[in-house]
């Protein structure tokens, strides 16, 4: 047989293989490409449903904060009234692990924390549990608006830090492991 029968035959083998290689890899990274899309599009869905949810609920604690008991308000008004706060409360705390931005969910996380105190301790002055229990949620939904806009978060409000502080005396700081650090806590807020 002629060498350039079996030149041609070769060379006709080694392309239909390199061509269907790249056919394969074609494939592989459009799958790929598509996988990371529906991962992304999935996230980023799953966010505006969490952000819709908070946004629901600080829009909830705003309503509740304009009941606020007065002072020396007897039990039976009180205590429905820490009830639905503490529903919604517990529906924001629920949502907050839906969002994938750590730096935002952290933030407010420690917004819901102040949030807790204001309506649920007796703590403190009842003057500043009121107005801490009126600005909070509007401190919220200014984190939620500007990490919807890409800004930079705002600073925390002395309501909020004055509770983060109370936060990490009563659960040590972030990223100590339970048991250790414990001679910085103290008992829990009531």
């Amino acid at each position: 047989m002629d060498t350039g029968v079996w030149v041609g035959a070769a060379a006709g083998l080694v392309g239909a293989l390199v061509g269907a290689g790249g056919s394969i890899t074609t494939t592989l990274v459009n799958q790929r490409y598509q996988r990371a899309e529906a991962r992304r599009t999935r996230r980023e869905q799953l966010t505006r449903e969490a952000v819709d949810a908070i946004s629901r609920e600080l829009v909830a604690l705003s309503e509740l904060a304009r009941e606020y008991p007065e002072e020396n308000a007897p039990e039976s008004i009180q205590r429905p009234h820490r009830l639905a706060a503490n529903e919604h409360h517990n529906r924001i705390d629920v949502e907050l692990v839906r969002l994938p931005d750590r730096t935002v969910a952290e933030r407010l996380g420690d917004i819901l924390w102040a949030s807790r105190l204001a309506f649920q301790s007796f703590e403190g002055a009842y003057a500043d549990r009121r107005q801490g229990a009126f600005s909070l949620p509007y401190e919220g939904l200014s984190c939620l608006g500007a990490h919807l806009r890409e800004d930079p978060l705002p600073p925390p409000s002395q309501f909020t830090q004055a509770a983060i502080e109370n936060r990490r005396t009563y659960e040590g700081p972030r990223g100590v492991p339970p048991g250790e650090g414990a001679e910085a806590r103290s008992t829990p807020v009531q």
